[in-house]
């Protein structure tokens, strides 16, 4: 049983219960790539997270909802799987190709490296990675790389 969204144009549409967003009723703008800043250092990284998110969710045409998309990636239980193709709702594909294209551009080092791991072994199998998946690896590297630090840290108090 649905409902019926009354303002759109050329009529109502209707909502079938499992649609949960908004979007998949009305046209969104989209933009047409996305501009990221250069990787950050770990100091940065906190910033860049937030900046990333903003030229993101502003790049969607769809502020609330991407920004939750974007948080899953964040989720520290998340894992690389969570954010392959099949798990991507088509409304999300083109966006989600414009995070890979951007991620692709600034990826340098280990975390380029990762994803080029990545890349192959799904291509392997005839698979693509997604750029929700080269966010959450970027994202991984960070993380890492902060618990590296806390263990050094806690490692010399003890000495």
């Amino acid at each position: 049983r649905g409902g019926t969204v009354p303002g759109v144009p050329g009529g109502t549409e209707i909502i079938k219960p499992h649609d949960t967003s908004i979007s998949r009723l009305l046209k969104v703008k989209e933009a047409e790539k996305i501009l990221l800043q250069a990787q950050p250092t770990m100091a940065q990284f906190k910033a860049w997270k937030s900046s990333t998110r903003k030229e993101i969710v502003s790049a969607s045409g769809r502020d609330d909802e991407c920004f939750v998309l974007l948080k899953s990636v964040e989720e520290p239980a998340s894992k690389l799987e969570d954010f392959s193709t099949p798990m991507i709702l088509p409304e999300w594909k083109s966006l989600v190709g414009k995070i890979n294209s951007a991620v692709g551009k600034i990826a340098k080092g280990e975390v380029l490296r990762k994803i080029m791991v990545e890349e192959d072994k799904l291509a392997a199998t005839g698979k693509m990675l997604t750029g929700l998946q080269s966010l959450w690896i970027l994202y991984q590297e960070y993380l890492l790389e902060d618990e590296r630090r806390a263990l050094y840290d806690l490692s010399l108090i003890h000495i």
